[in-house]
């Protein structure tokens, strides 16, 4: 019969024995068992032929941060940009279904109240707004536009503009007919300012 050893004080993996325990009756044997304390509190009799092998090393807490571990590595490598909300762009995203659904935000009157929608694609799912954005000549500075003011947010009616060009497609600006071209009356002062200054 093999010597007895006290693992009493010592640490196995995040196991640290503190005293015998009442042997377990395993398949008709007897089998020596330990009280174990692990590194995150938590207390369990742990057979001492599985501390010795490293069958045990914790609670339970170890594998679940390993499995945490291998997702989060996952997504990093699956999911290259997978974005922070704290971009610029999700901001767009989120003031545009704010405005259309929200009746308590301060522009709701001219979007929701009006009838104006985000469509669907867009409003359940960032990613792909910002898939569509990043491929139509998304950039910071530029913000989102509407190219028929009266229609809903969506691939087919929007487009990214400067705040200037944003500002000459607002619904109350006063258009001008010149020579059969009809322009804002903002485009005309920079043509004729172009035209006398050149």
């Amino acid at each position: 019969m093999p010597n007895f050893i006290d693992l009493t004080g010592q640490k196995f993996g995040r196991w640290t024995v503190i005293s015998r325990a009442p042997d377990q009756i395993l398949s008709g044997k007897s089998a020596t068992s330990w009280n174990c304390v692990c590194d995150c509190g938590k207390e369990k009799i742990v057979k001492g032929s599985s501390l010795k092998s490293g069958k045990s090393v914790s609670c339970g807490c170890y594998s679940s941060e390993l499995k945490s571990a291998r997702i989060t590595k996952w997504h990093e490598e699956n999911k290259p940009d997978v974005v922070r909300t704290s971009e610029r762009l999700h901001n767009i995203w989120k003031s545009m279904i704010q405005r259309c659904q929200n009746k308590n935000h301060k522009y709701y009157c001219y979007y929701g109240e009006r009838g104006i929608t985000v469509c669907k694609e867009w409003k359940s799912d960032y990613m792909a707004f910002r898939e569509w954005a990043l491929s139509n000549g998304w950039q910071e500075g530029l913000t989102i536009d509407r190219i028929d003011n009266d229609k809903p947010y969506c691939p087919e009616n929007c487009r990214f503009a400067t705040k200037k060009e944003q500002a000459n497609n607002r619904r109350n600006n006063r258009y001008v007919e010149i020579k059969g071209e009809r322009r804002t009356i903002a485009e005309w002062s920079d043509i004729l300012d172009s035209v006398y200054t050149s």
